[in-house]
């Protein structure tokens, strides 16, 4: 009787063990996650940092939400200097942009239509463009 109730007991924590650390991990793990990185060729990009402060990500959020996107022909000469993708917890992701920086301001890339050559970018300020600096060192 005792062998069977061990038996039965390991057998209830083999199945309940994973259960509970899928559990865990999806409480402790973050609402959002910020990925920066650099793109590669005109496809390809590779994030080489996650950024899970929430304030930075707050701040993340708020110059890139107050840009303001025009439509537009934008032809970029080389890749972009940043990537960045924000993760949110539900397996969703927003704030894609790609950054050109030159001296004084950086032009900022959300979306590319192919079939008509038409880019929705703005332009981030020197001072905009240092407080994102500051966020992702």
């Amino acid at each position: 009787m005792k062998k069977k109730s061990i038996v039965f007991s390991v057998i209830v924590l083999i199945v309940l063990i994973p259960i509970l650390i899928n559990l865990f991990s999806k409480v402790i793990e973050p609402d959002k996650v910020l990925f920066v990185g650099q793109q590669i060729d005109e496809y390809q990009g590779e994030f080489t940092k996650e950024i899970k402060d929430k304030q930075k990500i707050l701040e993340f959020e708020n110059i890139f939400d107050d840009l303001n996107f025009v439509k537009e022909e934008w032809y970029p000469e080389k890749p972009a200097d940043l990537i960045f993708r924000l993760d949110h917890k539900d397996g969703i992701f927003t704030h894609f942009y790609k950054v050109w920086i030159d001296d004084k301001e950086a032009i900022v890339l959300s979306a590319f239509d192919s079939e008509n050559d038409i880019t929705e970018i703005a332009k981030l300020s020197n001072e905009k463009l240092n407080d994102l600096e500051s966020i992702i060192k």
